[in-house]
């Protein structure tokens, strides 16, 4: 069977988008070679497809790396992706948000949402991106054979917004990387650390991005509640909130 992935988000430091991707490839790397995968990408940039190969090495010899021009967005979901993958003879199509809109129905076209939270708040999103999600994210779920939501509440939020048949929607949760985690880390490297951000106290770490829609000030006004309601235990009282 063949693949097709896209993979824009990888090495353009796009937080979840970009990991989710790049796990998401990983990972399908190690279901062995019954399957070919074709990377889409929209540079052609030495520097960085290099970047792009590394993160993803090593590369199996059923997988390719294919730059499709030009780099719009616009252009490239809706005309040049969809002429790539007429050409690989593409049997499955994945991508995150907004689909091809012209696709043969032979081709299973899979979308991952996140979270439709533009929906909900779109005081905190950008005219222009807010008119193009309210106009092709509708468009894309109902062109999707298939629909990947991270998570329960997800899928509620997209049966409830757009009244899409919940059949088609799959709730897949994010995972991790337990090899990550079962990593030693020396004491001293741990020193280091907390020493470098002077880290003198126990600490909560919030590791998100300081977007509107993160809703940081609540973080801040949960945590100085929690320190009220807790303020003769010891362990909370030192308690820090690292950012």
């Amino acid at each position: 069977m063949n693949v097709g992935i896209d993979i824009r988000a990888i090495g353009r430091k796009r937080t979840g988008d970009e990991t989710y991707t790049l796990e998401l490839v990983r990972r399908l790397f190690l279901c062995g070679r019954k399957n070919s995968y074709f990377l889409y990408t929209d540079t052609k940039n030495e520097q960085e497809l290099k970047t792009v190969k590394f993160l993803l090495s090593p590369i199996p010899s059923n997988a390719k790396i294919i730059s499709v021009a030009p780099a719009s967005k616009f252009l490239w979901t809706f005309f040049s992706l969809p002429k790539q993958v007429r050409r690989d003879k593409i049997d499955v199509l994945h991508v995150q948000y907004i689909t091809p809109l012209i696709l043969s129905k032979k081709i299973a076209l899979i979308t991952t949402i996140h979270d439709v939270s533009f929906e909900r708040f779109p005081q905190y999103i950008k005219r222009k991106d807010l008119f193009f999600l309210k106009t092709l994210i509708p468009l894309s779920l109902k062109k999707a054979s298939g629909i990947i939501a991270v998570s329960e509440f997800t899928k509620r939020e997209i049966v409830d917004c757009y009244n899409i048949d919940p059949e088609k929607i799959f709730v897949i949760n994010n995972g991790c990387d337990t090899e990550l985690f079962r990593k030693d880390i020396s004491k001293e490297a741990i020193e280091a650390f907390k020493s470098g951000y002077n880290l003198k106290k126990p600490f909560l770490f919030y590791v998100g991005t300081l977007q509107p829609r993160k809703n940081i000030p609540f973080l801040i006004k949960g945590f100085t509640e929690f320190k009220k309601q807790h303020s003769n235990n010891e362990r909370v009282k030192g308690l820090q909130l690292i950012i």
